[in-house]
């Protein structure tokens, strides 16, 4: 990031391993990283992260959004996050 601070910003991990996106989160702080699915989303915003990107979204916009205005709020995310997880099943 610090080579090419105009052309690497963010980083979209697919791979659904949370060792993985933590390790890119910690590695790479000055990079914007998208964990692989809306599963991830309370704990990369923990973490760091910037947010999810996920086909899910486009069926389950509002509750997800919910899910990370409460977080980057600092609230109480068991309810909406378990919400979301089982949307996904």
């Amino acid at each position: 990031s610090k080579a090419f601070p105009d052309t690497v910003v963010a980083y979209k991990d697919s791979a659904g391993d949370w060792n993985n996106t933590a390790a890119v989160i910690a590695a790479a702080p000055d990079i914007s990283v998208f964990p692989s699915s809306e599963a991830q989303l309370t704990k990369g915003l923990a973490s760091g992260a910037a947010g999810c990107i996920s086909a899910t979204v486009n069926l389950n916009a509002a509750a997800i959004r919910r899910l990370y205005d409460a977080a980057r709020k600092g609230e109480d995310v068991a309810e909406a996050d378990a919400a979301v997880k089982a949307f996904r099943k």
